[in-house]
């Protein structure tokens, strides 16, 4: 603010002009508090989940997000599909192998074709032992259950070394 004055001893600006800009100042000054409570706030785990959407979505397929979202932001128990994929090796050699669903081994292959029970979103990887040749195999989908959408039946996987990597499954409920 000016300290100068007019000739006739008032403000060296108008009223109205000094009312706007404290107004402005107070406004400006309220705003910067609020955004650093907020930020505040966001910095605490248990208030985040209420006051950020994208933060419990994120990784998540948003047409199977859950239904209710509890306040320490774990989720409630709700069961993706699932169904069943049924896999052929097509043009390599056979040698004892696994199949792994999401990492964890499901099934020890012997013989193809095997019958897996996958869930939406999970990755299947089909992995030979040390003595197979792969050269111009695949692994084939033989057949789906239970609203299997992707993988489709007759789709052909390629091996990359001795894996080869289905996925992420797709379920519709």
């Amino acid at each position: 603010m000016s300290l100068r004055r007019r000739a006739d001893g008032g403000p060296a600006r108008d009223d109205w002009a000094l009312r706007a800009e404290r107004a402005l100042v107070r406004a400006v000054s309220i705003s910067l508090a609020v955004l650093v409570g907020v930020q505040i706030l966001l910095a605490n785990p248990s208030v985040r989940p209420y006051l950020n959407y994208a933060h419990r979505a994120e990784g998540i397929r948003l047409d199977h997000l859950p239904a209710v979202i509890q306040a320490d932001g774990s989720r409630t128990a709700t069961a993706r599909p699932s169904g069943t994929v049924t896999l052929r090796l097509d043009g390599a050699s056979a040698a004892a192998g696994v199949v792994r669903v999401n990492g964890v081994e499901s099934v020890t292959v012997t013989a193809l074709p095997v019958s897996i029970r996958v869930r939406d979103g999970d990755v299947v990887v089909v992995e030979l032992g040390d003595g197979a040749r792969t050269d111009g195999g695949v692994v084939t989908v033989v057949a789906t259950g239970g609203n299997v959408t992707y993988p489709r039946v007759g789709s052909a996987f390629r091996f990359d070394g001795r894996v080869a990597r289905l996925g992420p499954i797709v379920v519709r409920r």
